[in-house]
């Protein structure tokens, strides 16, 4: 299946259904379809994606409830940031908000002990994830740079 049947099929999919959550999926795999046809890619890259396509078997998921459906979203854009390094815009900030949070949390605990034990934890968590914002951020921004967002 190329990546233009796939838009088709999807788009058909979308026009079809009148379950919402069902046509957020549809709207995420169209969105990425619609991205990756915009991009510069080399015929080894499309002829993959056209590969993972048919080992996806989208044609026997016409049916499948939303869980399959969001699971096979999943594996294509894990898929597409394994083998081509093409990441979802914002990919960088959510994991820089996950670990600054983490990190700031045990940072707010050591501090603690300095301070009243709530604030040192409020503090913690807000300097943690102020921290993985902007780290997220400078990375989306190369990514963003290097034309490998979607």
């Amino acid at each position: 299946m190329t990546i233009q049947e796939a838009s088709i099929f999807f788009n058909n999919l979308k026009t079809k259904s009148n379950n919402n959550y069902r046509i957020k999926i549809y709207k995420n795999f169209l969105y990425i379809l619609n991205s990756l046809q915009n991009k510069d890619l080399s015929k080894d890259e499309i002829q993959s994606i056209e590969i993972k396509f048919d080992i996806l078997d989208l044609e026997s998921h016409r049916e499948s409830n939303q869980r399959e459906l969001n699971k096979i979203l999943k594996e294509f854009t894990d898929y597409l940031r394994e083998k081509h390094s093409i990441l979802k815009k914002g990919y960088y900030m959510n994991i820089g908000v996950s670990i600054g949070s983490v990190f700031g949390l045990i940072a707010g605990i050591l501090i603690k002990e300095r301070m009243d034990k709530s604030i040192g934890v409020a503090l913690g968590i807000v300097i943690g994830v102020t921290i993985g914002i902007i780290i997220g951020k400078i990375l989306d921004a190369k990514v963003k740079a290097e034309g490998k967002d979607i």
